[in-house]
């Protein structure tokens, strides 16, 4: 970074740089243009968006698809207020999501109420309330460590949102580069050996065991370790919704996602379970109301899920990747086990539509909440290089296209598509003049039914098909892509769908995809 302007905003961007984050998403505001003057001098790139909320989304996009801390930059008040559910999303899924953003000073705090443009109640509560680790900074001198200890504790060792707050008065005053100190030492968490040799003996002496694999086992970059232990174990291992693509569909041992019914009674079926990397929640388990073996290995970084919803017969405190590459150390070829289900995709013509018009290279298909949403997971031919994204656990409606362009930024080479619902889209509909503004070749898939589509069919079973406030009005979306010059493609059959999504993926430029469908199609 090269400037002479004297304030805090050097500071804060010193730390990024400092910990390699090559990327901002974010909104210059009033109360942290400091920061802003200092990334125009540095090596990072800024993307800025249209919304506050788009913007933490992205940040998140950014992390899930980089593996990594996704930053953003807003102004504190109504900018730390419109990132709250980008908070509580990336809390809810394990996410490294870190917030930068402004506070008024210590003094100001103190005195209430003033009528201060900006001033929140009390900022600090709001981003904790959020899940959010919160490090602050009331002078100059602490900006860097606030920012340093933010980033640090969004990858540790559980990943999870970050909020550094920053004072006005630090912002405004001048910063001195400390003297340089060594890189903060990264520990490598002890391997469990002992407690892994239990594991894999357990394994070996279960007469149908099974493998559920959830989202940690991402995180940990694990994919390929995952796939040689469960050929060594000779295993079927069942994927959670965030882990889907963590084995491929094709892997002879892949067994469905939770949600299908084969997976349902494979599970309860089995006389072991091993749990990596998923805390079997609410949302993955059709609120706990299905059995687990009473024989339960559970493997998680964080000690505190281990017991949580359902008993562990074995906790093991590790990370997905060493544990996965220890024990398959640990065990020798069994051969086939008897009573195997051969996985089978449930088909669904709009999907398979999708699903053979994508590229054969890395993608990576961005989803958000709607009636679409589970027949991608269960339908779509994912692996490692066809990754679906989603907010999983809070189920924040809108989060798909401005993720999509974060994961962009992430991933250049991949072809990203987001895949909404009407209704979603138009949260983010704005996010299209970032991606021109930055060049960003998200091709975005409107699924338009009109409605709130998921609520709809849940007034349709419980109400009698009484709906209120669900049946929508929605734009020309084509039209309103071409207003921002984004090509498009108005489609109303699979195979329109098809063609489409091959022509805009091949074109590499912002593209917006409308299907026409009925709510029944998605049913």
């Amino acid at each position: 970074m090269v400037t002479d302007r004297p304030h805090g905003g050097v500071g804060v961007v010193a730390a990024l740089e400092d910990n390699d984050v090559d990327t901002v998403f974010g909104i210059p505001a009033s109360h942290v243009i400091e920061i802003y003057d200092a990334l125009r001098d540095s090596r990072i790139r800024t993307i800025v968006g249209r919304n506050e909320q788009a913007c933490a989304y992205s940040a998140d996009g950014y992390a899930r698809r980089a593996r990594r801390p996704g930053v953003t930059a807003v102004t504190g008040g109504p900018g730390l207020g419109n990132i709250v559910a980008g908070l509580q999303t990336a809390w809810s899924d394990s996410s490294p999501l870190v917030a930068i953003t402004s506070d008024l000073s210590a003094e100001l705090r103190a005195a209430g109420r003033r009528g201060i443009p900006h001033e929140t109640f009390d900022s600090r509560g709001l981003a904790a309330a959020t899940g959010a680790a919160v490090t602050t900074a009331d002078s100059s001198g602490e900006l860097y460590a606030a920012v340093d200890d933010a980033l640090a504790a969004s990858m540790a060792p559980r990943r999870g949102p970050a909020v550094a707050l920053l004072a006005r008065d630090a912002l405004e005053s001048g910063w001195t580069a400390a003297p340089t100190s060594p890189p903060r030492p990264r520990r490598q968490a002890d391997v469990p050996h002992a407690l892994i040799a239990q594991a894999v003996d357990a394994l070996t002496s279960a007469r149908s065991p099974v493998a559920i694999v959830g989202h940690g086992v991402l995180w940990s970059d694990a994919e390929a370790a995952l796939a040689e232990f469960l050929g060594r174990a000779a295993i079927p291992a069942i994927t959670t919704s965030p882990a889907v693509g963590a084995l491929a569909s094709s892997h002879p041992w892949w067994a469905g996602t939770m949600g299908d019914r084969s997976a349902k009674e494979l599970i309860q079926s089995a006389d072991l379970a091993l749990v990596i990397g998923s805390s079997l929640g609410a949302a993955s388990t059709d609120d706990w109301r299905w059995g687990m073996p009473a024989a339960l290995v559970h493997v998680d970084v964080d000690p505190e899920e281990f017991g949580r919803n359902y008993p562990a017969s074995l906790a093991i405190r590790c990370d997905a990747r060493h544990f996965l590459e220890s024990a398959s150390g640990m065990l020798a070829p069994v051969g086939d086990r008897p009573g195997l289900v051969a996985a089978k995709r449930p088909r669904h013509p709009w999907v398979d539509a999708l699903d053979s018009a994508l590229p054969v290279g890395p993608t990576t298909i961005v989803g958000d909440v709607s009636t679409t949403l589970r027949w991608l997971v269960r339908s779509l031919h994912a692996s490692p290089r066809r990754r679906l994204l989603m907010p999983w656990n809070s189920m924040g409606l809108g989060w798909s296209y401005a993720a999509a362009i974060g994961a962009q930024v992430a991933a250049p080479e991949d072809a990203v598509v987001s895949v909404m619902g009407d209704g979603g889209a138009l949260f983010s509909i704005g996010e299209l003049a970032t991606a021109v503004e930055h060049d960003l070749p998200v091709c975005l898939v409107i699924f338009n039914n009109r409605s709130y589509g998921v609520i709809a069919e849940l007034q349709d079973s419980l109400f009698d098909g009484d709906r209120f406030g669900v049946d929508l009005r929605t734009p020309d979306f084509a039209a309103v892509a071409n207003a921002f010059g984004v090509r498009s493609w108005k489609v109303d059959s699979p195979r329109g769908l098809h063609d489409a999504v091959a022509q805009a993926t091949t074109t590499r430029s912002p593209s917006l995809i409308e299907v026409a469908i009925s709510l029944e199609d998605f049913v």
